[in-house]
């Protein structure tokens, strides 16, 4: 098959949340299909993985997004009455490039990775779209709502409302809806009055990558968080886990360590390593290996969170035992025997990181647990195949 593939960043290399679930669908559909790309770049440094991308598709159009424009097509958007993320995510000069593929080749398929991609396909017809929400963004919006003063959130709330609305429009003009967890499943069924039926597609795990290093002890009471530190989601957890559980647990662990590894970190969280010296802020690093095999415990505090986070699913590979909040274990079957614990509450949370820091064979046990629970589970080649046959058997 011939198949156009959309989306809003460039899916290489797979290092962030979307950039991980769009590589390896490319990736894999290039094995026995000739795949389109076209997509959006917002960050200088990623135009060099431009040519990677182009050694395993059929063809790559790229095109910038960022710059005074943007905030044009953003204003227009919303007092167009549009949702901000189409102005975002919408470029004229992708939209020529998306229809000279669509007169050149001959599509048999469109793949819209993300909600806002869909506008650039939405005049086509007689060719089956599929389109990947991953997770309802609106309900993301939404949740920013609750986070954030006035007028912010009216903004949000008003994005949330406009988005939500043009995402049920595209679930049910595509012929296929895709989504990451049940729970989002639930979001769709319950806009569409029962009308859409959106099949779960979860994300994988790389677990010869994300294997645990040999020669790793994991003897010193070092905690980890591994995100992109410039997303508010991450920011706000890593914030509140300095400020509320962090305390707890160096009252009982003085020496604790907690090591926040992520691309970007905002200033909050770079000043607030300056006033706790027990508190790392590495910024970008090559290889967040090296930092997760040093880690006893990872942790999610995540308090805004949709779908699977790829984080966990990481960490978990690399037998580390993950604590996190009830956001952050969404789409997983959670058990404490799979290595990992759930905790909302700052007094609970810290002191399921102190019973692992304290005991590290318990710690120990529980990380190769996690691990043997991900790679029954969240296996790439499994998820894959499932969704290349969602494309075999899709009908306009």
């Amino acid at each position: 098959m011939n198949i156009l593939y959309l989306c809003h960043r460039i899916p290489y290399p797979p290092d962030k949340g979307d950039k991980i679930r769009s590589y390896h669908q490319i990736q894999g559909l290039s094995r026995c299909h000739s795949v389109y790309v076209a997509c959006l770049i917002d960050d200088p440094d990623d135009w060099q993985y431009v040519d990677p991308l182009r050694a395993m598709c059929r063809k790559v159009e790229v095109v910038w997004r960022k710059g005074f424009q943007e905030w044009w097509r953003i204003g227009k958007a919303f007092l167009g009455g549009q949702p901000l993320s189409l102005g975002a995510f919408f470029v004229p000069a992708l939209q020529e490039k998306v229809n000279v593929l669509l007169e050149q080749e001959a599509i048999d398929r469109i793949v819209i990775f993300s909600s806002p991609m869909a506008e650039y396909v939405k005049h086509v017809s007689g060719i089956p779209k599929i389109i990947d929400f991953v997770d309802m963004d609106s309900e993301k919006w939404r949740a920013y709502v609750q986070m954030k003063p006035f007028p912010l959130s009216w903004l949000y709330e008003t994005e949330a409302n406009r988005l939500g609305q043009y995402e049920l429009e595209m679930a049910t003009t595509c012929q296929k809806s895709l989504v990451i967890s049940q729970e989002e499943t639930h979001v769709l069924r319950e806009r569409s009055n029962q009308m859409v039926e959106p099949r779960v597609i979860q994300n994988g795990v790389d677990f010869e990558y994300f294997s645990p290093s040999p020669e790793g002890q994991r003897t010193k009471p070092i905690i980890v968080f591994t995100a992109a530190m410039d997303y508010f989601p991450n920011v706000d957890g890593a914030l509140f886990f300095c400020q509320e559980i962090l305390p707890r647990i160096h009252h009982v662990i003085p020496q604790a360590q907690f090591l926040i590894v992520g691309r970007s970190p905002v200033a909050a969280l770079r000043r607030i390593a300056d006033r706790m010296p027990q508190v790392q802020v590495t910024g970008t690093v090559p290889d967040v290996r090296p930092y997760l095999s040093e880690a006893m415990v990872a942790v999610a505090p995540l308090r805004i969170a949709r779908g699977v986070q790829n984080k966990i699913l990481e960490a978990m590979a690399m037998e580390l035992p993950v604590v996190g909040t009830t956001q952050a274990f969404q789409g997983l079957a959670v058990a404490a025997d799979h290595g990992m614990y759930v905790a909302d509450d700052p007094g609970e949370f810290a002191d399921a990181v102190i019973k692992l820091l304290g005991n590290p064979e318990r710690a120990r046990a529980c990380g190769v647990s996690a691990r043997q629970f991900v790679v029954s589970n969240y296996d790439w080649a499994d998820i894959l195949q499932e969704f290349e046959q969602i494309l075999e058997d899709v009908t306009v």
